[in-house]
C-alpha cells in the first residue's frame, strides 16, 4: 500500500470505494460531538465533509491525492485558497458559514501544530482504517494518538471474511477494534447494521457476510 498505489487509483478514476451519498450515520456524530472542530483522515472527495463542516467550527482533512482534493471543492462548488502548511499543501475555503482545509501530502508527516485550533477535534474515520492492511493499522493508530492526546474518535467499520477477498477494503471487527484501541478510556458502539445487499461504496463484495458499524471511541 505504498502511495504510488493510491496516487494511481485516483489517476486511472478507479474509486470504487467513493461514497456517492451522505452516510445516514453521521446524524449521530453532529449528535454525540464532543470538540469544535473535526478531522477527516484519509478523507479523499468525501461527500460528507460538507454537512461536518457545517457542524462544526473547522474541518480539516488529510488526503494523499491532489486530484481527490482539487475534485472535492470542484464538486462542493467551492474555491480553495491554496498555500503551504508544514508538509503539506493546504487547500483552505473559509466563509461564515464553514472553514474546510484539505491537507495533501503524507498523513504520517502530519503534526500536531497543525491542529492548534480552539476548542479541540473529534476524529471522523469512515473508510480509512479498513483501506489499510493490518501492516500499516498500529502506525495510523499512533499517528492519530500523537496528534491527539485528548479525543473522540467516530470510526466506521466492516465485518467480513478477509479470506474471500482481497483487500482494500480490509475487515475491522470488534476484536480488532479492542486490540488497537485498547488503551482508550471509553468505546462503545452506536450502530451496526448487516449489508444485505453486500454493497461498499460503489462495490458488491464477494463475501458471504458483511457488517457495517459505527464505534464512539475516546481518549
Amino acid at each position: 500500500m505504498e502511495p504510488k498505489f493510491w496516487h494511481q487509483v485516483w489517476k486511472n478514476n478507479s474509486i470504487g470505494f467513493h461514497q456517492m451519498e451522505f452516510h445516514p450515520w453521521l446524524k449521530n456524530i453532529t449528535e454525540e460531538k464532543m470538540a469544535a472542530n473535526v478531522f477527516v483522515p484519509l478523507c479523499g472527495k468525501s461527500l460528507d465533509m460538507c454537512p461536518l463542516a457545517a457542524s462544526y467550527d473547522g474541518l480539516i482533512g488529510a488526503e494523499l491525492s491532489e486530484i481527490a482534493c482539487r475534485d472535492f471543492f470542484t464538486q462542493a462548488k467551492l474555491t480553495p485558497e491554496i498555500s503551504n502548511n508544514g508538509q503539506h499543501q493546504q487547500f483552505r475555503f473559509a466563509d461564515s458559514e464553514v472553514d474546510i482545509a484539505l491537507l495533501m501530502g503524507d498523513y504520517f508527516a502530519l503534526s500536531p501544530e497543525q491542529f492548534n485550533a480552539k476548542g479541540g477535534f473529534d476524529i471522523f474515520d469512515r473508510a480509512a482504517m479498513v483501506a489499510l492492511p493490518q501492516s500499516m493499522r498500529q502506525a495510523y493508530v499512533d499517528k492519530l494518538r500523537e496528534l491527539f492526546k485528548h479525543t473522540t474518535l467516530f470510526i466506521m467499520t466492516l465485518e467480513f471474511d478477509q479470506n474471500e477477498i482481497s483487500g482494500p477494503p480490509f475487515c475491522l471487527n470488534d476484536t480488532m477494534i479492542n486490540q488497537y484501541f485498547g488503551f482508550a478510556t471509553s468505546a462503545k458502539l452506536l450502530e451496526s447494521k448487516l449489508l444485505d445487499d453486500k454493497v461498499f461504496a460503489q462495490r458488491k463484495l464477494k463475501v458471504s457476510s458483511l457488517r457495517e458499524s459505527l464505534y464512539q471511541i475516546t481518549w
